[in-house]
């Protein structure tokens, strides 16, 4: 995805589910998608709750898609990639018990990281497990912004 595909319209993707799962991702796939018509589950106090990320920038307004990864047992790392050429959004990942219901104020998570940069500059997180994993992937909208992105997971064996 490029800047050239701005002005593309792109029909918002329905909810696979279960709860305010886009769709299911996976290692070597790459997905073309845009927050416009997403949710709004996480907010810019629960990403600083969770101790994804300070409450530096404001994910109070924008859409969001999440995606749901699993990591098998064994030793596994994931570099996630996020492009987004023509808004300014943000990429969360958090690691969660189950797919069945996404994680609230006052839900426990053990693991979540967010590398927020200004603009449209490439986003890239790094995860890695030694058992089954389950992983939401979120594509945040700052402010109010909505927009296109394409978001890549890349995994190998080992640590």
């Amino acid at each position: 995805i490029t800047s050239s595909n701005c002005d593309d319209e792109m029909s918002p993707p329905a909810l696979q589910g279960p709860d305010c799962i886009t769709a299911p991702i996976q290692c070597g796939q790459t997905v073309i998608g845009t927050t416009k018509g997403g949710g709004q589950w996480f907010d810019t106090r629960f990403y600083e709750k969770k101790y994804c990320t300070p409450a530096t920038i404001a994910h109070d307004a924008g859409h969001e898609r999440v995606f749901a990864l699993s990591l098998p047992a064994g030793d596994r790392h994931a570099s996630i990639f996020l492009d987004t050429p023509c808004a300014d959004l943000d990429m969360a990942v958090m690691r969660v018990l189950d797919f069945t219901t996404c994680p609230t104020m006052d839900t426990s998570i053990s693991q979540c990281d967010m590398w927020p940069k200004p603009g449209n500059f490439r986003e890239h997180v790094e995860i890695s497990s030694q058992e089954d994993t389950h992983w939401l992937v979120v594509v945040e909208g700052k402010t109010e912004q909505d927009g296109p992105f394409a978001l890549t997971v890349e995994c190998r064996d080992g640590l």
